[in-house]
Parts: structure tokens; sequence; C-alpha cells
């Protein structure tokens, strides 16, 4: 009994035991462990200030042993061997960040020729400012001299200032050159340089290079005779504010590695770490915003590009993140159209979240990534969801309802009418958590102030990417890299079905291939159409093997219509599920447009409510076949005089369709641009009559749905997706064939003809209603994912409402009501 009782009493003390041996065995791992990476670091750090010194002090020393005049020469000659040696291994960090961010320059230099150009302008950089003082502006020959475009000299504030004036620069091209580059801007006044933490890096640097680096940087600060403002401590914040709120100027940079707080705002297909404390400081002392940046011009002129549209008045953090990122977003731009020009490659960080969002930073001398981040970044409202915000988004959903479904859309951009359908979808099935992936930006650069809903959970793996890449041969591989991170995303936020748009390209390709292996339902949408399925042997060979995989691998068909069902067809679709999920405006925009859009259309293209007008809705490019729009109406213009022609779009085609018009017809044909408001591109529909679309090439044609929503007769080719469900001929309009002149102008005489003309429009507003009866996206999402529509009443009028067409008679539109 004794026995049993000490063995009971003494066995648990045995896990306890082994624990504790456990926990000594791991904490000697962990000691070895950090003295491995310690000196590890230590040798690294060894290694490279012995480099720098070897090749900073003699390099430096032959600079100012040669003189100006051949040092120049002599920084030629070693920016050009060290550029050699990038291909053995020097500035790999730099290579890599440029090869990785080369997709999104407007540029077509080589990584290589990019970082060649890179390497010239920091050496030039480094002996103009850091040896010679070369940029000083003071009339010598070798001077860096400053040139102002004429674009930019509104932007410089004239006359005496009311306020302090906060001068936000970049990391760019000959960014040091700017104090005095300035002083010749503004004459009189005592610009003052601001450097965060300069002194204390020099203290704490860990490098003796690194030391020598900041030291010789301040005394080229001195050299210049520039007013550099070192900001250390509590005491010098308090005399900079008291220097603005007395009309002071100030430079600092927007884009420095060094600060107190940070804030993550978009950059490229991520986000870029940068300092907030200059729109913070601008927002306490109420001061003006002035960015400035420069451009070449020749060897020793530059120009100077200055900005004035961000402000930062409001004291919230909310107003400094966006005057943060619009400040980013010009420096974006410059790197875009020069990116040799942009210092920081070689301190540029990324590191990928759980979220698929790849966040940059920059590695700042005398300072590692671990204390010089006092506080954790802000992101106030960011244009694309972080994981927090994903917790955020997910818990608002639990809190009203239970999540049933978790469910992805993967579309390659976000246009008005994708944002208003997932809007419908949110709003029709609130019991599901619906996220909205796209994986490019938009090609043409529309809708640019469109900012979608948080209702949408939009999630962006591929900002700065035009989606006419997305099909390219030599894209593969960055779109199959891109999938690997929307796959992780998938996994993380436990996503149990997707909508993938598309599968003509190796990204999407192996996400369809990921749901089939991991039972996660994947269903093909998409602007399918069978009419564009005409290639040569080895294009057709390929895409029937892609396509056929991902019709086997995918669990049902969306397409937008019929076209895109017979094109899935016949690789294989028979025996899938098909559901029509078509894309579609809001069309009650279209069918009653405000009174407003319609007078404010009338006003600002002086449309004459006495004539009848025939629109052509799209960009002005070659499968849209444009010249073949005016070709035709200039034939029948003498035929039908009481008509015009509309045209609404914009692009590379335009001067050269313009100059089809002639002479005697210019007043007839009216030119538009590119409408970005919907409101208003439905009230210039509202006062037309005929929408003319002779694509050679229409996957599906949204513009065709406004038309038929808006009540106007159809004119289009047969390649146009939608016609098959949207344009009967002879009923509602014509179907002609593409590219044949002839047949369109026999088909705009007879939809023109008056006793035509108002039938076929009526006959639209009928078709319209009928198919969105049948092919409501929202319901037939619904059906496919097998989830009930919320409020079977209200979905009902929403169809009824988007169905109908309604139009004021003095714009020759009738009402049909159900």
């Amino acid at each position: 009994m004794n026995a049993q009782i000490e063995s009971s009493a003494i066995a648990p003390e045995a896990p306890a035991a082994r624990s504790d041996a456990e926990r000594r065995r791991g904490s000697r791992a962990a000691s070895v462990g950090e003295w491995l990476a310690a000196t590890r670091d230590a040798v690294q750090m060894l290694g490279l200030s012995a480099a720098l010194w070897m090749l900073y002090v003699p390099h430096h020393v032959v600079l100012r042993s040669l003189g100006p005049r051949w040092g120049m020469v002599w920084v030629r000659c070693a920016a050009n061997m060290h550029w050699l040696l990038t291909f053995v291994g020097a500035q790999r960090s730099a290579r890599g960040a440029i090869a990785a961010m080369r997709p999104y320059f407007e540029c077509r230099d080589s990584v290589s020729q990019i970082l060649r150009r890179h390497l010239l302008l920091k050496h030039e950089c480094f002996a103009r400012v850091r040896v010679y003082s070369l940029h000083a502006a003071d009339g010598r020959e070798s001077d860096m001299q400053w040139h102002c475009g004429p674009e930019s000299t509104a932007a410089l504030p004239t006359g005496e200032r009311q306020r302090g004036l906060v001068i936000v620069g970049f990391h760019f091209n000959f960014f040091q050159t700017f104090a005095a580059g300035l002083a010749k801007f503004f004459p009189g006044e005592d610009l003052v340089q601001l450097r965060y933490r300069t002194s204390r890096c020099v203290e704490s640097a860990t490098s003796p290079i690194v030391q020598l680096a900041l030291k010789k940087a301040m005394e080229a600060d001195r050299r210049a005779g520039a007013n550099v403002f070192y900001i250390d401590d509590v005491e010098a914040i308090i005399q900079l504010y008291r220097l603005l709120r007395h009309k002071g100027a100030v430079a600092v940079t927007a884009d420095g590695g060094a600060a107190g707080e940070f804030v993550d705002v978009p950059f490229f297909d991520g986000t870029l770490r940068v300092p907030s404390g200059w729109a913070k400081l601008a927002a306490g002392t109420k001061s003006d915003v002035l960015l400035i940046c420069d451009k070449e011009l020749s060897a020793n002129s530059r120009e100077g590009l200055f900005y004035n549209h961000v402000a930062c008045r409001e004291n919230t953090d909310e107003a400094a993140y966006r005057a943060i990122a619009q400040a980013i977003r010009v420096l974006e731009d410059r790197i875009k159209e020069e990116p040799w020009g942009w210092h920081p490659w070689q301190r540029l960080r990324v590191d990928v979240g759980a979220d698929g969002v790849r966040r940059y930073s920059l590695k700042q001398y005398g300072f590692d990534e671990g204390t010089r981040l006092q506080k954790q970044a802000r992101k106030p409202e960011p244009q694309t969801l972080d994981a927090s915000a994903a917790d955020r988004h997910s818990c608002s959903t639990a809190a009203g309802q239970t999540v049933e479904r978790r469910i992805a859309v993967v579309a390659n951009s976000l246009p008005p009418y994708r944002v208003q359908l997932h809007e419908e979808l949110v709003n029709s099935y609130p019991q599901i958590e619906l996220w909205s992936l796209t994986t490019h930006s938009n090609a043409y650069r529309r809708w640019g102030g469109l900012q979608p809903p948080k209702a949408i959970r939009h999630v962006e793996f591929g900002q700065g990417e035009p989606t006419n890449e997305q099909p390219l041969m030599r894209y593969s591989l960055r779109e199959w890299r891109k999938a690997g991170r929307i796959i992780r995303w998938l996994k993380e936020q436990r996503i149990d079905a997707v909508l993938v748009q598309g599968c003509g390209d190796m990204g999407r390709m192996r996400i369809i291939r990921w749901c089939k292996a991991n039972g996660v339902e994947c269903f093909l949408t998409g602007d399918f159409n069978i009419c564009s399925d005409h290639h040569h042997a080895p294009k057709r060979w390929l895409k029937r093997l892609v396509y056929q995989r991902a019709v086997q691998w995918s669990s049902g068909l969306m397409p937008c219509g019929q076209h895109g069902l017979a094109l899935l067809h016949r690789y294989g679709g028979q025996a899938k599920p098909a559901f029509m999920f078509p894309f579609a405006p809001d069309v009650r925009l279209f069918s009653d447009p405000s009174t407003e859009s319609i007078e404010a259309a009338r006003a600002r293209f002086a449309l004459d409510p006495a004539r009848r007008r025939i629109v052509y809705s799209a960009r002005l490019m070659n499968a849209k076949r444009p010249d073949l729009a005016v070709r035709a109406f200039v034939e029948i213009a003498g035929l039908r005089p009481d008509w015009d022609l509309v045209m609404i779009g914009d692009g590379p085609l335009r001067h050269e369709v313009q100059a089809l018009v002639p002479g005697h017809w210019k007043s007839r044909v009216i030119w538009t641009g590119f409408l970005n408001s919907v409101d208003e591109l439905a009230g210039l529909y509202a006062q037309c009559d005929i929408l003319l679309l002779p694509s050679d090439h229409e996957p599906w044609g949204v513009v065709v749905v406004e038309a038929a929503a808006a009540g106007l007769a159809i004119v289009a080719s047969d390649k146009v997706g939608a016609a098959p469900e949207l344009v009967h001929h002879g009923i509602n309009g014509a179907v002609f064939k593409a590219g044949d002149l002839r047949l369109l102008k026999e088909s705009l005489l007879a939809v023109t003809a008056p006793e035509h003309c108002d039938a076929y429009k009526k006959e639209s507003a009928r078709i319209f209603r009928n198919w969105s009866r049948e092919n409501d996206a929202a319901t037939n999402f619904g059906k496919a994912l097998r989830i009930a529509i919320n409020d079977q009443a209200a979905a009902a009028k929403r169809v009824e409402e988007t169905t109908s067409a309604c139009v004021d008679d003095d714009r020759r539109k009738i009402c049909v009501t159900s």
C-alpha cells in the first residue's frame, strides 16, 4: 500500500523532470543558434567593411587627386567596371529588385542596361555631391544647371507666402542637389534640408565604413553651404515646428528609410513602407506641400519637376496617409519612366504577406530592421486589404449572420460593371463571404478614380500589370508565381469555392488544378466566344490542350452567353453543369437615366434634340473597327440628312479615324473621348437611337447590354458575343458579317428607316426584359453554388427593376412595363 502510494506520488514528477531537461537542451540549442547567427553576421560585416574600405577610400582619394575634369572621366570608367562586376555577384540585391519590377517600367531597356545606367548615375552623383560639390549652380562650366519646365512653373508659389512650405523630394536622380537647385527658384529663401537621425546613425553605426560614409555626407552638406537641420531629439522637432509656423521652408525626402513612424502606401504590386513624419509636420503647422523631382536634359543640365496637388491640412492619420500615398504615386510614375534614376534599389527589401500583398521597405544605414521601426506601420485606408483588414471583414460578416460559404472571384481587373455585379452578389447573399481577387490592372488606365467598395473585399495581386499582358507567353513565369501567392491566400482564408475568369494563362491553370486536387469547387467564368476560335495549327493544338484540361478540372461552367457556352462545349464541357453569368452594368442607370445626366450630356456636347443619332461606344482600336463605323456613316450621310454619328471612346486610332470624315460632314460627327462617368454615358445614350458595334473581335460586349437596357436599336457584327442574346435581326436591329462594309451600309439604312427605327427600339426593351429575367447573374450564381437568395420578394423586385426600359416621350422613348 505504501509502495503504491509512493509510486503514485512520484510518478507525476517524471514528466516535469523530463520537461525541465528538454527546456535546458532547447535553451542550449537556442544559445548555440544565436552564437552562430551572431558569428555569421560579424563575418559578413567584416567582409563588407573590408571590401568597402578597399573600394571607397581609394576611389575617394583618386577622385580628389584627379580633380573635377578628369575625375568625371574616371567616374564613368569606375561605374562601368562596377557594372561588369554585377555579372559575378556584385549589386545582387539591386539586380534582383530591378528584375522583379521590370514589367512595370515603360522603357524597353534590359535589366543589365537599366543597372548600368543606374550605376553611372550613382557614381556621378557621388562624385559631384560628395567629392567636388559640383551642384551649387554658381556658374562654373562643370556645375549642374537647373531649369524649370513650363508645366511646372505654375506649381511654384508666387508672392509672399502666408504659410510654411514643406518641399518633398525623393531619392531620385540628383536628389542631393535639391537644396542648391531650389535656391534658383526660391531666391531669398533660407531653405532648410532635414536629416533624420543622421548624427545618431554616425554614433551607433556598427560598421566603420558606414560611419565614414555618413561623416562624408555631412561634410558635403557643409561644403555646399546647405542649411541642414538634423532631427535627433524632441527639442529639434520643436524648433522645426517654430520655423514652419514663421513661414519657413524645409526640404525632406518622402522615400527615406530612417524615421520614427512609418506608413504602408500602395506601390506598384504591393505597398512601400515610408516615413509619415513630413505629412504630419505639414498638417501640424498648416504648411503647404510642394513635390519636387528632376529629369536629365543633358550631361550638366537637369529639369526640375514641381507638383502642388498634395495637401495635408487635417491633423489625422487618414489625411497623412492620403498625402503620402499621392506623393509616392508621383515617385512610382517617375520610376516607370526612368527606373535607373531611383537610388535605393540596393536597399529595397520585400516581404510577401499571407494575404498575397508584397510589402516593400528600405534598409537604412546605421539601423537594423528591428530597431529602426519605433512603431508598427499604419495603413488607415488601404486600397487593397491586408490580413488585419481581412480579419475585420470576416468578423463583421460573422457578427451579422453565420457565414455559410467563403467564395473568391478571381478576375483580371475590376471595371465598373464588375464592381456592380460583385456588389449585387454581396447584397443578394449576405450569408456568404465574397472576396474579389484581381490579378492585373486595367490595360488602358481607364476608370482611374474608381475605388472598389469594402463590401466586395478587394485583394489586388498584380497592381501595375496591364491586363493585355496576361495571355502573353513571355509573362508565363510571372503568372505562375502569382498563382502561387493566390493559392497560399486561398488556403489561409479557407476558401471553399472559386470562380476563375478565363483559363488562358499558366497562373489560372495552376489555380484551377489546385482547386481540383484539393476538393475546392471551381467554376469557369468569363467572356468566352467561339467566333474567335480560329487559330493556326500550333496555337490551335496548344489551346485545345489547355482548354480541355481546364474544363475537365472545373466543377461547372458560367459563361456570359451562348457563344461562350458553345466554345466550352467544343472542348468537352457538354457534361458539365452550366449557368449563364453575363457581365452587365447597373442597367437601372440606362433604363431610367436621371434628368440631370441627360441635360448635362446635352449641354456638354451641344446636342440638338430634333436630330437622331447613331452611337459608337468602344475603344478606338483595330479590333473594334471604328474606321468601318465612320466609313459606313459617311456613305449613308447624304441619304439620312437628319442623322448624326456620336463616337464615344478614345484610343490609338483616333486621329486616323477622324481623318476619314470629309470636311462637309465633320459637323455631323461628334467625338466625346472616353467617358469615365457611367451617369454621363447613360445621359448620352438617352439622346441616341441606334448603337453601332462593328467589331472584328468582341468576346462579350457590355455596351450591347447598356444599349438594350436604354431601349436603343442595335447594329452589331456577327462576332459580338452578346449579339445572339440581345440583337435579333430584323426585330430590334441587324447583325452583319464582320468587316463587310456593304452589308453594314445596308443594315444602317434599314434600321434608320423612319418606319423601322422606333419599332426596333420598342423591341429592344422587350428583348432585354425577357433575357435578363432568364439570365440574371445573381440568381444563377446562387443556383451554381447551391445557396438561397436572400429575401425572394426583394430579389424579384430587383429583377423587375433591372428589366424595365423607360424613356421619356421627348426623347422618342416608350415605357415598357411587365
